[in-house]
């Protein structure tokens, strides 16, 4: 479990490679900014490299873990 406690600018979960197909219904493919720090980032916790991920903005976003495998 994963709580919020700021937000932060810009924060969002991402998934890779987003949405692709959708563009004739107005929705761009969007997805990870950089899309191998992603993957890398991904398999350096233990993840697959496609799992969804939070992806953070510039300022001040601040969470806790709770639970889950999680070693913080």
């Amino acid at each position: 479990m994963i709580d919020v406690l700021a937000p932060g600018l810009e924060t969002s979960v991402q998934d890779f490679p987003g949405r692709l197909g959708f563009w004739e219904q107005g929705f761009p493919p969007s997805g990870p900014m950089d899309s191998w720090s992603f993957r890398l980032a991904n398999v350096l916790v233990g993840n697959a490299p496609m799992a969804a991920a939070i992806e953070l903005g510039p300022f001040g976003a601040a969470f806790t873990a709770r639970g889950g495998p999680w070693q913080l």
